[in-house]
């Protein structure tokens, strides 16, 4: 059982709940860093109106990365995805509250702006508008006092429904222009007739919730495309960062996309997922192989993201040994494992005194191949042989001396473009 042997390695389930634990603590860090960002604009906007900004207790983005990346490494995968989801409903909460308390301070803004200007107000302000930081909304607001003086009793009816739909427009954008509706509402003003005043009042509230409608789809469709975004930001592929581009330039501009649009985004969105899943797969199962080998004393030639990249073959060696290592193969998904010992040497025959060495170091490969598997087991990975060769039947495979230093050339060339890269 010392010459060459494949093996098979398959995931055991508590390795592929690490793994996918993994991937969901990096997608909630990053709608974890977005809703942080989220919350320190908010507390800015609260100080320039004067208000205190909200507490919040949490960690930073780039201190519960740390602590999550210990935990997994520590096998503690469950826990940390445990602690994301209460730190995101922590600051998604202070979230809330400041949001809350930001509509409130712009409502006392707004009434104190009035109040110095001796404007008496008649009305309630919209619920949601933060009028002190919009002048267009002002405006109107102005105007909207106005045309109470021009209306009848008959109007009443109309008003307060326009009323309750103009603070729902508002409460879907307090940014917006309000500049069209004020012009709407000084052709009201103008308008004498009680019959075409009220005919107008009602064209302003049919045309004012069809865009409030239009309003509770962009913010249905932008919580999607956030909570899209938040997924697809630990995927590394190119097809992940076209699609991600995408949905980015979508939250700043355009419509909302139809349903056919949205199914076929929706359906490149999870091929993304999916192609992100098995690469980490593959990417662990490598990290698993090389990890074990270091273990039991063995360093690769390449730095471990470039190790299969040469014919998907890697060699490995002990560092005080300079004759004799161990040619590592993978498949592409690197579910199979073959090995066997490899030697730099001349040309010609063995004598019977090499034939000897390669036998004791075929049989030392075969012992440290049971701890390489050992290795791989309390990483997770469960292993079957697919064939195994005796001693003999097999010769060992003598690499020219020539390849040694072109391997280590190569070696030192990978690592520096592994430096680069990172």
């Amino acid at each position: 059982m010392s010459g060459p042997k494949c093996v098979g390695l398959s995931a055991t389930e508590r390795e592929l709940l690490r793994q996918d634990n993994a991937f969901k603590c990096d997608q909630r860090l990053a709608r974890y860093r977005r809703r942080w960002h989220e919350l320190a604009t908010l507390n800015r906007e609260r100080e320039n109106l004067g208000a205190t900004p909200v507490g919040f207790d949490g960690p930073s983005p780039d201190e519960l990365r740390k602590t999550v990346d210990e935990a997994v490494a520590a096998w503690l995968d469950c826990d940390a995805l445990s602690v994301l989801e209460h730190q995101i409903e922590k600051i998604e909460a202070a979230i809330e509250q400041a949001s809350t308390d930001l509509t409130a301070s712009a409502e006392t803004h707004a009434e104190d702006s009035q109040e110095s200007a001796g404007t008496v107000r008649s009305e309630p302000a919209f619920a949601p508008i933060q009028a002190g930081t919009n002048p267009s909304l002002r405006q109107f607001l102005t105007t909207w006092q106005r045309s109470r003086s021009t209306d009848g009793e008959a109007d009443a009816a109309w008003r307060q429904k326009l009323q309750k739909v103009f603070d729902q427009l508002a409460a879907s954008d307090s940014s917006r222009d309000w500049s069209p509706w004020q012009r709407r509402l000084e052709g009201v003003i103008a308008q004498t007739d009680p019959g075409l005043r009220r005919s107008q009042y009602e064209g302003l509230v049919l045309e004012a919730s069809a865009q409030v409608r239009q309003a509770e789809r962009r913010r249905d469709w932008r919580v999607r495309l956030d909570s899209m975004l938040d997924e697809l930001a630990p995927c590394r592929s190119e097809t992940a960062g076209a699609l991600r581009r995408e949905l980015e330039q979508m939250t700043t501009s355009g419509p909302v996309p139809t349903s056919p649009r949205q199914a076929n985004l929706r359906s490149r969105f999870q091929a993304c997922l999916q192609e992100e899943r098995e690469y980490r797969q593959r990417e662990s199962r490598r990290r698993a192989i090389v990890e074990s080998l270091r273990d039991i004393g063995y360093e690769p030639a390449a730095a471990l993201e470039t190790a299969w990249v040469e014919d998907g073959k890697l060699v490995v060696q002990k560092p005080a040994e300079s004759e004799y290592a161990v040619e590592i193969k993978t498949d592409g998904d690197a579910q199979l494992l073959q090995t066997a010992l490899v030697r730099w040497g001349g040309e010609g025959e063995p004598g019977q005194q090499q034939r000897m060495r390669d036998q004791e170091q075929e049989e030392a490969w075969c012992r440290e191949h049971a701890e390489l598997l050992a290795k791989l087991e309390a990483r997770g990975y469960a292993n079957a042989f697919q064939f195994k060769l005796s001693p003999g039947e097999q010769a060992v495979r003598v690499l020219p001396r020539g390849e040694s230093p072109r391997r280590e050339r190569s070696s030192g060339q990978l690592r520096e473009k592994a430096r680069g890269d990172s």
